[in-house]
């Protein structure tokens, strides 16, 4: 029987010469019932994952790096195999973000050509506390291989994922802020691919606890 069930059926009348063995039986079906409630409570309470999405096109040039050129064919942004170039984005933690949980950047992208090799990427980012000064150096996630979830099979087109290792949130709450850098390491021995990486999105993986807030710039 389901919670749902269990709330709606009546606990049918006791006779008193039922008593010993109803008791029992209705002791069972609160416990039973106490059980369901707290499960879906936890199910509501446990953090799950949503993501964050920052899509090729929608980026602004604000890199130290030459902004990467813009695919006209099927959209997205074309970063180079010979140098690195790169965008910039803030994230700012919505309300429903569960304060203190990891963070974790992913890229997602594809190959212009049908050919091997691995592109070379970077997240670098810095936090930024609201009503605080923006931390003073970057950090850095390199990854140079896609995700076990894509495999790369050399092949012109196909969407891809890499992982990008992750964000420290313990020091974070809603409404605080994180810059970042994404760029293709283009040149470095460990980008083998040589031609053009046509970046989909960035996207960053959070976990929520709820679907907002009461007060409007706190959790």
């Amino acid at each position: 029987m389901s919670y749902f069930d269990k709330v709606t059926t009546p606990i049918p009348p006791v006779l008193s010469s039922e008593l010993p063995d109803a008791a029992r039986e209705h002791r069972r079906q609160i416990s039973d019932y106490l059980r369901a409630v707290g499960a879906k409570v936890n199910e509501i309470l446990d953090p799950k994952w949503e993501r964050v999405q920052f899509p090729g096109p929608g980026f602004v040039y604000a890199s130290t790096n030459p902004f990467p050129g813009v695919d006209t064919t099927l959209g997205g942004l074309l970063f180079d195999a010979a140098g690195s170039e790169g965008v910039q984005g803030l994230l700012v933690l919505p309300h429903g973000w569960a304060e203190g949980t990891t963070i974790k950047p992913h890229v997602h992208w594809s190959k212009t050509t049908s050919a091997g090799g691995d592109v070379y990427w970077r997240v670098r980012h810095r936090t930024w506390a609201t009503g605080g000064v923006v931390a003073g150096s970057w950090t850095d996630l390199d990854q140079a291989t896609v995700s076990s979830t894509t495999p790369d099979g050399d092949t012109q087109d196909e969407h891809l994922i890499s992982e990008m290792g992750e964000i420290d949130g313990s020091a974070l709450l809603v409404e605080d802020a994180i810059l970042f850098h994404l760029e293709r390491i283009g040149g470095d021995a460990g980008d083998t691919y040589g031609a053009d990486a046509r970046l989909l999105s960035l996207d960053f993986h959070i976990q929520l606890n709820s679907r907002g807030t009461l007060e409007e710039w706190s959790k």
